[in-house]
C-alpha cells in the first residue's frame, strides 16, 4: 500500500514538473513573439534611399514602407538563446547605464529556438545570412539587420520577466535592450526598457 501511495505521489509531482515546464515555455515564446512583434519591425532598419531622398524626411519614410509593403526587407534572428546573468537582474548594482552595458554582453549560446513557435512578422525572417563572408555590412541593401535574443528570466511567482534583445546591421551599427515584463491580465506586457549599448 505504501509503495502505491509512494507512486501516485511520484507520478503527481513529475506531472506537476512537467506542467511547469510546458507553461514557462509557452510564456518565454509568447514573450520572445511579443518582443520581436514590437521592436524588429522598428529597430535597425539600414535602409539608404536614392540620392533625391533626404535621410529621415517624410519621403524616406515612404520609402522605407513601400519596400516593407513589398515584402524586400528582411531580418535574420541568431538561432540560438544567449544566457543571462540572473546576478546581474537581482542582485548586483549598477552606478549607470554604461556600467551596465559594458558588463552585459557575455553571450554563452544555450538551447536552440523553435522557430515552429516563432511568429510571422511584416518583414520576412531568412534561415541564414544573406552576406558575403557573414559581414553585415557586405549584405545586400534590403537586409535591414541580424537580432540575438536571451533565454527569458522569471521571477519566483511567475509575474515578471526579463529577457534582452540585441541587434547589428553593421560594424558601427546596433543595439541592445533589456525588457521588463509583467503579465496583467494574464498577458504578458513590456512594462521598462532599458538601452544597454549602442553603436
Amino acid at each position: 500500500m505504501k509503495k502505491i501511495l509512494f507512486n501516485i505521489y511520484l507520478v503527481f509531482i513529475i506531472s506537476l514538473f512537467l506542467q511547469c515546464k510546458e507553461n514557462t515555455e509557452k510564456d518565454s515564446y509568447e514573450i520572445i513573439n511579443l518582443i520581436l512583434m514590437e521592436k524588429v519591425n522598428a529597430y535597425g532598419s539600414k535602409i539608404f534611399p536614392p540620392k533625391s531622398i533626404t535621410f529621415g524626411s517624410k519621403n524616406h519614410e515612404k520609402f522605407n514602407d513601400s519596400l516593407i509593403n513589398a515584402g524586400k526587407l528582411s531580418y535574420y534572428l541568431v538561432p540560438n538563446f544567449f544566457k543571462l546573468d540572473t546576478l546581474k537582474y537581482y542582485q548586483k548594482k549598477y552606478n549607470s547605464v554604461q556600467e551596465w552595458g559594458d558588463d552585459q554582453y557575455l553571450i554563452v549560446e544555450t538551447n536552440p529556438i523553435n522557430f515552429s513557435k516563432i511568429n510571422k512578422l511584416k518583414i520576412k525572417r531568412l534561415e541564414k545570412l544573406p552576406c558575403k563572408n557573414n559581414f553585415i555590412d557586405n549584405c545586400n541593401e534590403y537586409f535591414t539587420s541580424e537580432f540575438v535574443i536571451s533565454n527569458v528570466i522569471f521571477n519566483k511567482k511567475g509575474t515578471k520577466a526579463y529577457v534582452e534583445l540585441n541587434f547589428h546591421c553593421g560594424g558601427m551599427c546596433g543595439q541592445g535592450i533589456k525588457f521588463e515584463l509583467k503579465r496583467i491580465n494574464n498577458k504578458w506586457k513590456i512594462t521598462d526598457e532599458k538601452l544597454l549599448w549602442i553603436s
